[in-house]
């Protein structure tokens, strides 16, 4: 039931990472194609949005979460919360990505992906053990470290970007 439930989880998180997939693929086109490009305010608009797509988010999946699992999967209910967090850290990370990825040179595109690659083992190796060892619950506030990790990672490089092409943010 846990393990079908985590698809639960997944299913919720599937129009923010669509979101995140489409904003960073135009963004990333427009870094790459216009030095110019006026990014400042976009970021800021992403950035002032998580919270309130944070706070929706976690008021509004228990509800959704019985509409459509019909009591099934309620288990999930409690992870109300990580799962909206989950929700507004790929949101943040349209902001360093998108940027990194139009932006950087090509080594430096190649770091950053060694390390989104290591810290996606390293996280899956995590859910694994806590999905075992102590439930749903953890599993999803260990994808919640994850999409941290991610953040972190993402915007020391995109500092790192933004000093070698010393362009204002």
């Amino acid at each position: 039931v846990e393990f079908a439930a985590l698809g639960g989880i997944f299913t919720f998180l599937r129009p923010a990472a669509l979101v995140w997939a489409t904003m960073n693929q135009s963004l990333s086109v427009e870094f790459a194609r216009e030095k110019t490009f006026k990014r400042k305010k976009i970021f800021q608009s992403i950035l002032l949005l998580i919270p309130f797509v944070v706070g929706i988010a976690w008021g509004i999946l228990p509800w959704l979460i019985n509409i459509v699992y019909q009591g099934k999967y309620n288990i999930i209910q409690p992870a109300s919360l990580p799962i909206a967090l989950m929700i507004g850290l790929l949101l943040s990370e349209i902001v360093s990505r998108s940027y990194i990825v139009g932006s950087a040179a090509s080594k430096l595109l190649k770091q950053y992906g060694v390390w989104l690659i290591a810290s996606a083992i390293l996280f899956l190796g995590v859910e694994v053990v806590f999905l075992k060892a102590f439930g749903l619950f953890a599993v999803a506030w260990v994808g919640v470290f994850a999409l941290l990790a991610r953040n972190i990672i993402g915007y020391v490089y995109m500092m790192i970007t933004k000093n070698r092409n010393e362009v204002d943010l």
